[in-house]
Formats: structure tokens, sequence, C-alpha cells
């Protein structure tokens, strides 16, 4: 297996989905198009209590989620770097339960895709054998 490195970039590109936050206030960031941790941490709570849905609480449950990360409001690229380093592990880690998710999506979606395919081609294969059976007329036009 290849090492591979982490650099700042792949940290600063993680999900806010790794926060573990309740569902209203993962809406919300989404909504402000708050996707990534490097995102949400160049805001302070200031600002986020700004932001429609987000209270005192719901600014609370984001620190004590971001502090579990070693995380904080308003980082730097200074401590970025410094965080990643540090937590070098971590990010492999939260990297690859990202891809497994994204893999997950994506089976789920080719499967879709594969049952709605196989139920045309079924439909198809029985309008075709129904042709040749003793069936009334509008019944095949249908």
């Amino acid at each position: 297996m290849i090492q591979q490195s982490i650099t700042v970039k792949d940290a600063m590109n993680l999900k806010v989905m790794h926060l573990n936050l309740h569902i209203r206030i993962s809406n919300c960031l989404r909504n402000r198009r708050i996707i990534t941790l490097s995102e949400l941490t160049k805001l302070d709570a200031n600002s986020l209590i700004k932001c429609r849905g987000i209270g005192k609480r719901s600014v609370a449950e984001i620190e004590s989620s971001l502090k579990l990360l070693g995380l904080k409001f308003i980082m730097s690229q200074q401590d970025w770097e410094i965080w990643t380093k540090q937590h070098e592990e971590l990010i492999k880690k939260l990297l690859l339960d990202e891809k497994i998710f994204m893999l997950n999506n994506l089976r789920y979606t080719v499967l879709f895709i594969e049952n709605n395919s196989n139920e045309k081609i079924a439909i198809n294969e029985y309008m075709e054998v129904s042709e040749y059976m003793d069936m009334p007329s509008d019944f095949t036009k249908a």
C-alpha cells in the first residue's frame, strides 16, 4: 500500500459532516454554503449567530464539536498547518470515511439506475411476449 502524505489542503477540505452536528444545524450551514471545515473555521461565533436558524446553543454545539477534533473558530493558514502535522492519522481516517460515504452513495445511485433499466427491459420483454399471446387488443396497446 502506498503511503500518501496528507497536505494542508486535504485537511482544510474535510467536510463539516465529521462534526456529527444535529441535522438542523447541518442544514443551516449547508444553506449558507459552509461545506468544509476550513470554511467553518474562518468564521467566528458572532457571525454564525447571524445565520438564520443558528442560535447560541447551536454555536456552542459547533464549538464543542470543533474542539473534539482539536479545531477552533478563526483558524489561520498557520493554524491549519500545525493542526495537519499533529493530526495526520485522524485526517487519514476522516478522508477514508469521506471516500466510503461517497462510494456508498454512488453504489446506491448505480443500483437505482440498474433497477430502473431492468424494470424497463422486463416491461419491454413482457410486451413483446404478450403480442404472441391470446390477449385482448386493447391490453397490449396500453
